[in-house]
């Protein structure tokens, strides 16, 4: 912070909060839009970048990676991540598809529109056959547990200071602004990927949706919401309605009782129990997909996540389920972590299935995951990982 310049007279964020001591002195905690205080301690080169994305590539080509959205290509503020893929692609050192998302904001200091337009000319600068950018990541709230908690709920936390102050939590984008992201978006041919972890805010990217079609007209565009955390069963139908996928984080399903008691604290217990819906998305006829929020999940291989999709807890620890209702099957969670990922990315015509006409990109397991016992799915071991045909990891 004394770096950065950062004290007691720095002025607060309208989509963040920078928690401070009694005296008003920043603590060191900041969430949200706040971070961006931050991120010129955390730009990176290109050369940098493209050396950090070779180690991860080899690390998850080997755990049976082919295909990967970077949600926030443009986290450091920067077009170097964005940059290094690009270079890497054109070297022909890019052996998984990468797709990109570059968020865009209405805080201070920022031109949304503009962003949008800049995202679109860097788009184009860097496509290729192995890296893409084609979508917008709009983060419309915050996160819980915390105090304040910052998820947008539609009913009131429920810990002492929320209930005294009737608090909701935070939305980081107002209905006109969220609508016309959706609306610019879709004209310029982006996709959006949504994050909202309260009820409040997939409700509002409902919404926004909504008035958004009614300008555009309807169009495929598969437009994504993220984490789902809680959510109004109410919405579940809507969002099948307006074909919006549901990109779920299975890698969050188990949790231990100390982490769960700090979400029930806030919450409510009702609410804990029922978070973390898949079962219902599947039967309401949505589009569902499996994320893992990486590197906040880390590791985040696609066997862990298919496993947690069907067990929904850590291997012998029963402690740690919650919402068995929501349980999938083994099915269920190839398809979420293949086509319909495929389909996400406009891509399930040449990817996410091993079919005549198809590019080659398949996975090759030592064991037969839809009948081992589920809580050993994760330890099948990748004896070889295919992309265009060519064998890019094999198992010494």
């Amino acid at each position: 912070m004394e770096r950065l310049g950062i004290d007691k007279n720095t002025p607060d964020i309208s989509d963040g909060i920078i928690t401070r001591d009694e005296e008003g002195n920043p603590t060191g905690y900041f969430r949200e839009g706040a971070m961006d205080l931050l991120k010129e301690l955390t730009v990176f080169s290109v050369e940098q970048y493209k050396e950090g994305f070779l180690h991860y590539q080899e690390e998850y080509l080997a755990n049976g990676e082919t295909l990967i959205l970077d949600p926030i290509i443009n986290w450091d503020t920067t077009d170097n991540a964005a940059l290094a893929c690009h270079e890497l692609d054109m070297e022909g050192k890019l052996h998984m598809h990468v797709y990109a998302a570059y968020q865009v904001f209405q805080a201070e200091g920022h031109d949304t529109m503009a962003e949008i337009e800049h995202a679109a000319s860097l788009r184009e600068k860097t496509k290729g056959p192995m890296f893409e950018l084609t979508n917008i990541k709009i983060q419309i709230d915050g996160t819980f547990p915390g105090t304040p908690s910052t998820a947008y709920m539609k009913e009131t936390y429920t810990d002492p200071w929320s209930a005294e102050h009737q608090h909701h939590g935070q939305l980081r984008f107002d209905m006109e602004t969220l609508t016309e992201i959706y609306k610019k978006s879709h004209e310029l041919g982006f996709t959006v990927h949504a994050h909202a972890i309260g009820d409040g805010a997939l409700c509002m990217a409902l919404d926004a949706i909504e008035k958004a079609l009614e300008q555009t007209g309807p169009h495929d565009y598969r437009d994504a919401v993220t984490h789902l955390q809680v959510v109004d069963r109410a919405d579940i139908p809507r969002m099948a309605k307006l074909k919006v996928i549901a990109s779920t984080d299975p890698h969050w399903f188990d949790m231990d009782p100390e982490y769960f008691g700090m979400i029930a604290a806030v919450i409510g217990e009702e609410r804990a129990e029922d978070q973390l819906p898949m079962k219902a998305f599947f039967d309401a006829g949505v589009v569902v997909t499996s994320a893992s929020d990486y590197p906040v999940t880390n590791p985040a291989y696609p066997l862990i996540g298919i496993q947690k999709g069907v067990i929904r807890q850590l291997p012998g620890r029963p402690d740690t389920l919650h919402g068995a209702g929501e349980r999938v099957t083994i099915e269920q969670m190839i398809e979420a972590t293949t086509i319909n990922e495929a389909y996400q990315m406009l891509c399930d015509d040449r990817l996410g299935s091993i079919t005549v006409g198809k590019e080659a990109d398949l996975v090759v397991l030592g064991d037969d995951i839809t009948k081992c016992d589920p809580e050993h799915i994760q330890n099948a071991p990748v004896l070889g990982t295919m992309i265009g045909g060519e064998w890019v990891y094999t198992r010494k």
